[in-house]
């Protein structure tokens, strides 16, 4: 199975075994391209997943990155149920080559592998998308008057509740993703993108808008808005994004934090469930 995607604005070969549940939620990402920015390769096995022998980068107990000798990331996830490693995924950035594989679960475990290469395709693209000048951002993101708004916050804070009064109050607006949207810096201006990891809603555009600001909310009795800058700022970002796992993706995702913070807005609303709330960052940001 061949898969040229265009996600973000990143045109993507995937050369793969077929796998249906990555055709019917890629597909709206579909495009016609002679070349391409990244290239994906999957492939099943049911032999034995064998451990990096390079540089250990993190120590978590089910998904750990490694780097070898020639500056390949590599990220291996480890099933404790079953004792195994079930993924590995090769990051040759240099060559923007990825290389996916993945044990073949259904057959050695008896697990249902529906969702397998799609979150691995997923993992693939959120660190890839660091050496692209961009990240993906936990958040639920609507368009508004043809620009982009991303609500981060903890889970269970109220992200899609929020955008779901955009929706109820402001005619037009639309869902651009319901959980793990795309931000890119693209020809001197942040760019929004809809992406196919939308979480358990699904809900998502293959569409891109300028980015108006993303917006961290808190629970509050009372609306107000601010401007997010300084340490502060740095904090609540890598909260709501995959954390780094080297000093160079540290550092590139501080450059694009900084590109962030000169070309955007990042604000925190603390807001509570009411028509009031997406009406005060609508005066904040747009009157």
């Amino acid at each position: 199975m061949k898969l040229a995607l265009k996600i973000a604005d990143l045109k993507i070969s995937i050369d793969s075994y077929y796998d249906t549940y990555l055709l019917n939620t890629t597909k709206d990402y579909s495009c016609k391209c002679d070349s391409f920015d990244l290239y994906i390769k999957a492939i099943v096995t049911q032999k034995e997943l064998p451990v990096s022998d390079g540089k250990k980068l993190t120590d978590r107990t089910i998904g750990n990155w490694y780097i070898n000798d020639d500056g390949v990331y590599e990220f291996f996830y480890f099933d404790k149920y079953n004792n195994a490693y079930v993924m590995r995924i090769a990051f040759n950035m240099q060559e923007k080559n990825i290389q996916i594989t993945l044990l073949d679960v259904q057959k050695k475990f008896s697990v249902d592998s529906q969702y397998f290469l799609f979150n691995a395709v997923g993992i693939a693209f959120t660190f890839a998308m660091t050496f692209f000048n961009g990240f993906s951002v936990h958040a639920s993101s609507i368009v508004y008057n043809n620009t982009g708004l991303a609500f981060s916050a903890l889970s269970g804070t109220g992200k899609s509740t929020h955008t779901g009064l955009w929706l109820k109050n402001y005619p037009g607006t639309v869902i651009l993703n319901d959980d793990k949207p795309a931000m890119r810096f693209v020809d001197g201006e942040w760019k929004i993108y809809g992406t196919p990891w939308a979480g358990t809603t699904g809900i998502n555009q293959n569409m891109s808008v300028p980015l108006k600001a993303l917006v961290f909310l808190e629970r509050s009795e009372n609306n107000t808005i601010r401007d997010c800058i300084g340490p502060e700022a740095i904090k609540r970002f890598f909260e709501a994004i995959v954390h780094p796992v080297s000093d160079e993706t540290t550092n590139l995702l501080l450059d694009s934090l900084s590109l962030l913070i000169k070309h955007s807005r990042i604000c925190v609303l603390g807001c509570n469930m009411t028509d009031e709330a997406p009406e005060t960052v609508r005066k904040y940001l747009y009157d």
